[in-house]
């Protein structure tokens, strides 16, 4: 563990987690602060369906307080919360998370839901937190989460912080994510099973998971399905060739 002073007139660490990821970004805490009281509240206190409120496309990590002094720069902190991850391995850790949850494997029409949605709430895995698949919110299983900064559309957009569930590894957070709909979002989970992004969507926002308007929502994912869909089955007639 590796704890950084930011100064004398700053009271902010940065906590630095080591994840055992290689090459992958670990998951550092705003604060140590901010992490231990963070983790309190929002256990005893959990948002009403503990969902995102935006695609993490809008998201960015903002520091707290005061400008921090000395070697920990804000932008330091932006970037060690970070794990981005491509497409390729993102649906591979989806696929095993499903097989594991199903015992059986996913369709690469399912696949390819499960992927435009992680897309769309990681920036194609550019902005993708602490191994976050689905931008959600609260507290992961471990007891993991982060503070950062998203745009909120209710009424108009304004930006807050929310509390956002954090995983010490993808196969947890994508554990997480299909365990999350299966419980919480069964329309939209019967629906990736049968690979209607309409009806994922529909079932997505009944429960509150986006702020965003349905048709905006709909409009990307159902873009990012076609583009997934053609990766998939690409990979596929590479693999029988």
């Amino acid at each position: 563990m590796k704890v950084l002073l930011v100064g004398p007139r700053v009271a902010a660490v940065a906590l630095v987690l080591s994840l055992g990821q290689g090459e992958r970004p670990a998951i550092a805490t705003e604060a140590a602060k901010t992490t231990t009281t963070t983790t309190t509240n929002t256990t005893n206190t959990p948002d009403p369906v503990a969902a995102p409120v935006s695609a993490a496309a809008e998201r960015e990590q903002l520091p707290q307080g005061p400008p921090p002094r000395g070697p920990v720069t804000p932008e330091v902190v932006k970037r060690s919360t970070l794990t981005p991850m491509g497409r390729k391995e993102a649906v591979s850790f989806l696929a095993d998370a499903w097989r594991e949850s199903q015992s059986e494997a996913p369709s690469d029409s399912t696949l390819a839901v499960l992927c435009a949605h992680w897309s769309h709430e990681t920036d194609h895995g550019r902005r993708m937190h602490a191994f976050n698949f689905g931008g959600i919110k609260g507290v992961g299983p471990s007891g993991q989460s982060l503070v950062i900064w998203t745009r909120e559309h209710v009424g108009e957009e304004r930006l807050v912080r929310r509390t956002f569930r954090a995983y010490a590894s993808p196969e947890e957070g994508a554990r997480d994510y299909v365990k999350l709909l299966a419980d919480r979002y069964s329309v939209a989970f019967r629906a990736a099973r049968e690979a209607s992004i309409e009806r994922f969507v529909t079932g997505l926002g009944s429960r509150g998971y986006f702020t965003d308007d349905e048709q905006t929502y709909l409009r990307s994912l159902a873009r990012l399905v076609r583009e997934c869909a053609r990766d998939l089955a690409s990979a596929s007639s590479s693999q029988s060739r």
